[in-house]
């Protein structure tokens, strides 16, 4: 096997929420990458990979990031499919933002299984002067929404949200065990059964 596919499991994960909450800006702060604030819009959804180890196993993590202008709206359902983590991101200091998550969690759960795990970030708790939903509204909200909840900056906390990400990849991996399991082994047995068709002909 080789060193780019030495993992168990491939776990696809989507950020979503209104243009400017600050969704790029958290999947740079979940990479290492330094913050910068003149970040452009995401227009076109984008991936990127990292591996990480959970419970002694390594995992591929599939990380979207999606536009958040509603002119792009519709694009974003085609990336939906197949997520098996959700982030719900709004803005502290835009009240519009956290009142649209409505419209986010009902479309994305129109179109998920019913396995995935769902999460919802408030960034940018370091305005705090600036600050318009309170920390205890949005835990209210996520727990009305079936999500998990954490106020974040992607400036200031870069590993107060890697540190939530990880966990919700964590509890779809530890709740789904066996799904994964019969995933991964339905890929190698049809991998071998392709490479004894190709013997015979």
């Amino acid at each position: 096997m080789s060193e780019s596919n030495n993992y168990s499991a491939k776990i696809k994960v989507i950020l979503l929420g209104e243009s400017r909450v600050g969704k790029t800006c958290l999947i740079n702060a979940y990479f290492g990458r330094q913050f910068r604030a003149n970040t452009l819009f995401t227009t076109i959804p984008e991936s990127e990979n990292k591996i990480i180890e959970i419970n002694e196993k390594k995992y591929l993590i599939e990380l979207f990031d999606t536009a958040g202008q509603e002119k792009y709206r519709s694009m974003n359902n085609i990336f939906i499919k197949g997520s098996k983590v959700v982030i719900f991101v709004y803005d502290v200091t835009e009240e519009k933002t956290f009142i649209e998550l409505d419209y986010w969690i009902k479309t994305t759960k129109e179109i998920l299984a019913k396995d995935a795990i769902y999460g919802i970030a408030g960034n940018k708790a370091d305005l705090v002067e600036e600050i318009k939903i309170p920390n205890e509204k949005g835990k209210k909200y996520a727990e009305e929404n079936g999500a998990k909840f954490c106020e974040t900056s992607a400036k200031e906390d870069s590993k107060g949200f890697q540190s939530f990400l990880n966990k919700l990849i964590q509890e779809y991996i530890e709740t789904n065990i066996d799904k994964i399991s019969n995933e991964k082994n339905g890929k190698k047995l049809s991998s071998k059964n392709n490479k004894k068709k190709k013997k015979c002909c």
